[in-house]
């Protein structure tokens, strides 16, 4: 594994806050994915959020794969761009092309496109994206659609991260009065006030 650089280390730290790596499908975001493969008509879209050393499949349509090495993820790539990621033909790069995204001739896919997944405080965790397996390029519309949609895994995200952080106050106050209940000891919320 590399050295992460400190603005690359705060980025996953901010990744792990939210929790979402390894967790079980969420009906939220399997939805995002059907959505954006139905209007794109695309064989495969991507819900990945991008780790140290691998990019994690939150939701997939077209695909049994969790996850992918970082440096065989296109997404990997989009996260480092402050905008859109288009690439029509992953087979008929030019050289330039080639240089910069050097793990797109491994594959199968022909054409990618995606757009960051950024934080409300800036950092690009992740990608919801596309794929196809003819060469294509994708209409302004369904670039500006990718675009939309972005954010809106983002809110579903905060929401989600907003629900456990509930969830565990809740459970920590009951344990409190389940204790102080027990013990006879005042409430110790009462006691900070």
């Amino acid at each position: 594994m590399e050295l992460l650089g400190t603005s690359e280390q705060r980025r996953v730290d901010v990744l792990h806050r939210y929790e979402i790596l390894d967790s079980l499908p969420e009906v939220e975001f399997d939805r995002l994915t059907r959505i954006v493969a139905h209007l794109l008509d695309a064989p495969l879209v991507l819900i990945n959020f991008i780790d140290t050393d691998r990019a994690w499949f939150k939701s997939s349509q077209g695909t049994e794969l969790r996850q992918l090495s970082r440096g065989m993820a296109i997404c990997a790539f989009t996260i480092k761009e402050d905008r859109i990621l288009m690439i029509s033909d992953l087979q008929n790069l030019s050289d330039a092309e080639r240089s910069r995204y050097p793990a797109t001739g491994d594959t199968q896919v022909r054409s990618y496109i995606g757009v960051p997944l950024t934080t409300p405080d800036g950092y690009r965790i992740g990608t919801l994206c596309a794929h196809d397996v003819r060469p294509r390029t994708f209409t302004e519309a369904e670039q500006n659609l990718l675009i939309d949609l972005g954010p809106v895994v983002i809110d579903a995200l905060e929401l989600r991260l907003a629900v456990l952080q509930a969830r565990r106050a809740e459970v920590a106050n009951a344990y409190l009065a389940n204790h102080d209940a027990l013990t006879g000891l005042p409430n110790r919320r009462r006691l900070a006030e």
